[in-house]
């Protein structure tokens, strides 16, 4: 079972970013202060440095940041793909919001080695890194896009979509029964199920178990309805469906699918593309 490991992660500088979203075509001047109107939020699952895929996928929905569209990711934006820096420039250019993933946390780390000394033979194994060939093709700002990602985003949307009230946008899971503020940022960026520790307490696992967190989390949210997770990190089950969270991981830089959920005032929709960049074996 994995125990907490929050002090093995970079730097983070914001856990939990709040965002009070007026989901709405038109612009709304009663909208609360501080509240983001947008037309529609695009939230696109692991893109791993697969650009064009991306940009196919945003041409597929038909995404415009001058109607009002917002674009989100759930994390592990860099890392395997052929094209980590140009995913973080489309980020910037569209003023994407995202979380930070373990592969996104990965590439911090490197970076921050490449900073300080050390022996020649330990350089030379790391620079054989994926994480830190990727951490040595990134700008500071590249790098500062990403140091700067939660590790949750919340949303409040101002006016139900299809009974959906709130939406948590977290890289891998949360765990049932605890609260935002005391996850923990590993298991966040990490877990793919939990089990039972000698307290009965859920404890979030790394590997992927019988079945999916998903499962508990359906079970635990059922008595606290409106909450929708949206994560994703677990390619080897592709897209996940439960009735309070959806993971859109399904396996693009594998030679899968980019998906993104579409959620407008008028409802919501899963869309997805086949890959069109270089693939790699799967893990």
């Amino acid at each position: 079972m994995t125990k907490s490991k929050s002090n093995d992660i970079h730097p983070v500088s914001t856990f939990i970013e709040d965002l009070s979203i007026n989901l709405t075509s038109a612009p709304s001047p009663n909208a609360p202060p501080n509240t983001i109107t947008a037309r529609r939020l695009v939230i696109v699952g692991d893109v791993h440095g697969s650009r064009k895929t991306l940009e196919k996928l945003l041409q597929t929905v038909q995404f415009d940041k001058d109607k009002g569209d917002l674009l989100i990711f759930v994390g592990d934006l860099v890392n395997k793909g052929p094209d980590s820096g140009g995913v973080i420039d489309l980020a910037l250019r569209l003023t994407a919001r995202s979380v930070r993933g373990n592969h996104d946390d990965a590439v911090l780390r490197a970076a921050e080695r490449l900073k300080q000394p050390g022996d020649s033979a330990t350089e030379q194994t790391e620079k054989k890194s994926r994480s830190t060939i990727t951490a040595e093709g990134l700008s500071p700002e590249q790098i500062g896009y990403l140091a700067g990602l939660p590790m949750i985003l919340r949303i409040r949307l101002t006016a139900p979509v299809l009974d959906v009230c709130t939406i948590v946008v977290v890289h891998a899971g949360i765990v049932p029964g605890v609260p935002l503020e005391e996850q923990d940022a590993h298991a966040v960026m990490h877990m793919r199920s939990l089990g039972r520790g000698e307290d009965v307490k859920l404890v979030p696992m790394e590997e992927a178990g019988e079945r999916g967190w998903v499962e508990d989390w359906d079970e635990w949210q059922g008595r606290e309805e409106g909450t929708m997770v949206v994560f994703g990190h677990d390619a080897r089950r592709r897209l996940q469906r439960g009735r309070f969270a959806l993971g859109l991981e399904s396996g693009c830089v594998y030679g899968g699918m980019l998906s993104a959920w579409v959620v407008g005032e008028g409802g919501m929709d899963v869309v997805q593309v086949e890959c069109v960049d270089e693939v790699v074996e799967s893990e």
